[in-house]
C-alpha cells in the first residue's frame, strides 16, 4: 500500500503518531489542530498548475483574502518561467505568500501531493488540495478562520 494510501485509510479516530496535523471535522474523535507555535501557517493550499499564468494572480488574491495563510504552488509546465513571473510577487520578502516548486512531469498530481504531504505539511495546521481552476465559497461568511 502507498503512504498516501495508508494515511487516507486509517480508521476514523485512530491516534495519529509521527502526524502534527490532525483532519478538521467532528467525525475524527475531537482532534485539534496543532499548537500555533508549532507550525508557520494556520490554513494553506496546495495547488498544480499548468498554463495558468493569465488566470493565477487572480486566484491567488481571492484566496488571499478569504484568509488562507499560504500556498504551496507546483508548476507542471515544460518552462515554469511565465506561471513563476505571474507570481512572483508573492514569493520573496520576509513571509512569502506562496512556495513555488517547478514539477517537471506532466500527469504527475498524486506524486505532487506525495511530495507536500512528505516535505511541507508539518508547516500548516490546516490545508486544502484545490486546482487552479476551483475557487473557496463561503456562505454566510467573509473568511475561513
Amino acid at each position: 500500500m502507498s503512504l498516501i494510501g495508508a494515511w487516507f485509510r486509517r480508521p476514523w479516530g485512530a491516534k495519529r503518531t509521527a502526524d502534527p496535523v490532525a483532519v478538521p471535522g467532528p467525525h475524527r474523535g475531537g482532534l485539534d489542530a496543532p499548537p500555533e507555535s508549532t507550525v508557520k501557517y494556520a490554513f494553506s493550499l496546495v495547488a498544480c498548475a499548468r498554463w495558468e499564468e493569465t488566470t493565477i494572480q487572480e486566484w491567488v488574491e481571492y484566496h488571499k483574502s478569504i484568509g488562507f495563510s499560504h500556498i504551496y504552488l507546483y508548476s507542471n509546465d515544460d518552462d515554469p518561467s511565465l506561471l513563476f513571473q505571474a507570481v512572483a510577487p508573492y514569493t520573496y520578502g520576509p513571509d512569502p505568500f506562496v512556495t513555488f516548486i517547478h514539477w517537471p512531469v506532466a500527469g504527475q498530481q498524486f506524486e505532487i501531493y506525495l511530495h507536500f504531504l512528505k516535505t511541507f505539511k508539518q508547516e500548516t495546521a490546516w490545508y486544502s488540495l484545490l486546482d487552479i481552476d476551483e475557487f473557496f465559497v463561503l456562505k454566510g461568511v467573509d473568511n475561513i478562520a
